[in-house]
């Protein structure tokens, strides 16, 4: 679990370290593809449940900080096919969705 403590020690004689800790502000990506999803953040692959089937959603926590989103969508079966996504900030807010904004590709682009 993720949260803000201190620790303190000893007697005011004694000199004692303090540890603080807090963590990054994280936020959600949702993705949906059909038919099995692949997603990079920051070139990175990551892994989440719901990637290997269409009719699942695929959720997974992201640093705040992610400056790149690749997703890669294999149609197995042929037919239509695509790709959702969103971003939500720590309050659920929705941040980022896809739209004719994102970059589209049939090749695999450096940085992703």
């Amino acid at each position: 679990s993720c949260g803000f403590f201190a620790v303190f020690g000893g007697s005011e004689s004694e000199s004692q370290p303090c540890f603080l800790y807090k963590c990054p502000i994280q936020y959600s990506l949702q993705v949906m593809c059909d038919d099995i999803t692949t997603i990079f953040v920051d070139g990175v692959e990551k892994t989440a449940p719901g990637t290997e089937h269409w009719k699942k959603m695929a959720t997974l926590k992201i640093l705040a900080s992610a400056s790149v989103i690749g997703i890669k969508c294999h149609n197995r079966k042929g037919g239509p096919h695509g790709i959702m996504a969103q971003v939500n900030d720590e309050n659920d807010k929705e941040l980022v969705v896809t739209d004719c904004s994102w970059k589209c590709s049939n090749q695999v682009q450096d940085g992703w």
